[in-house]
């Protein structure tokens, strides 16, 4: 085991963001993912000696020999939503056995901590009273992706019991920000081509679907939680936390802040549009506890979170498409 290296497994929006952060705050990264987007990579975490690629498939034994004996991992890697859904086998390979053969090899070459990133949804949104980590887990899943989330932290729990490993769980509500959304982060997709089209003053259409009272998290804000979760001393070796803006969302609250980001730009929200839509809850998560212990800012609010949004999208690589659309 190495002191200061991290390696985060998915090199998509979430592992991008993770990996900028750890660099920052000085640790060496290793990004493993079976597709590496280089011109995104670039953009997002830039080009440092303290960072190595692999291109690599966890599912495969050859990528085993290939990783480093890390300080921690981090594991981002998940097939979500309707992917899940349409490919269960895939979603149980991917989020439960890769996930639980990373886990039992970062004991087995000592290394010190374990972060992995669940769901929000694996807790019954039906639930009354405050939303936090005490708040009810849904007694039965009726998604693949649910599932097999909370089928992973059951396991890594067990690897925690067995092991020397500490293990952090990460519940994130619905992430959205500049990225491949390689993992079937529909939503996240869909917000980031409405901003998109906005930025090329093209009307933007809002599919009534798309949020139902959600919960939307600034990627950057989820990165900090667990760059934060790498090196922050946690009271036990097992810990869970949930973590969203504090503010429920709909479609109709989406469409008020863009107006104001993009006054020049006409947003309606349709209401026959049909399809899978994010979990939803009327109360809004209360992240004291995530925000204390790992001693991260609190969540962006939804208005900040989408200017700082715009604000990378402008100057990222995707800014000479949004001015050729």
């Amino acid at each position: 085991m190495n002191n200061r290296i991290a390696l985060i497994t998915g090199a998509g929006m979430l592992g991008a963001h993770t990996a900028r952060r750890l660099l920052d705050a000085g640790w060496e990264v290793v990004l493993v993912d079976r597709t590496l987007h280089r011109t995104y990579l670039a953009d997002v975490v830039g080009h440092s000696s303290r960072l190595t690629l692999i291109e690599g498939d966890l599912l495969s034994e050859s990528v085993w020999a290939t990783l480093p004996e890390p300080e921690v991992v981090i594991h981002t890697a998940a097939l979500i939503a309707a992917r899940a859904q349409s490919d269960p086998l895939a979603a149980l390979d991917i989020n439960v056995r890769a996930t639980f053969r990373l886990a039992l090899w970062a004991a087995g070459v000592g290394a010190r901590r374990f972060i992995a990133v669940s769901t929000w949804g694996v807790h019954d949104m039906d639930a009354r009273g405050p939303f936090d980590e005490d708040s009810a887990i849904v007694s039965q899943h009726l998604t693949y992706y649910g599932a097999t989330k909370m089928a992973m932290e059951e396991l890594l729990g067990a690897v925690e019991a067995a092991t020397d490993l500490e293990v952090v769980i990460v519940r994130p509500s619905v992430m959205y920000g500049y990225g491949p959304h390689l993992g079937g982060a529909l939503g996240s997709q869909a917000i980031e081509t409405i901003v998109i089209e906005a930025l090329g003053g093209r009307d933007v259409v809002i599919p009534r679907n798309l949020l139902s009272q959600t919960e939307l998290l600034y990627v950057d804000d989820a990165a900090a939680a667990l760059a934060a979760a790498a090196s922050v001393q946690l009271a036990a070796s097992f810990e869970r936390f949930i973590l969203g803006s504090q503010q429920t969302t709909t479609a109709d609250e989406l469409a008020e802040t863009l107006r104001k980001l993009f006054p020049e730009v006409s947003v309606r929200v349709d209401d026959s549009s049909q399809g899978m839509s994010p979990p939803g809850r009327d109360e809004p998560i209360d992240a004291t506890r995530a925000v204390q212990a790992l001693g991260i800012e609190v969540p962006r609010s939804r208005e900040n979170g989408l200017a700082a949004f715009v604000d990378v999208l402008r100057s990222s690589s995707a800014a000479p498409q949004v001015a050729s659309h």
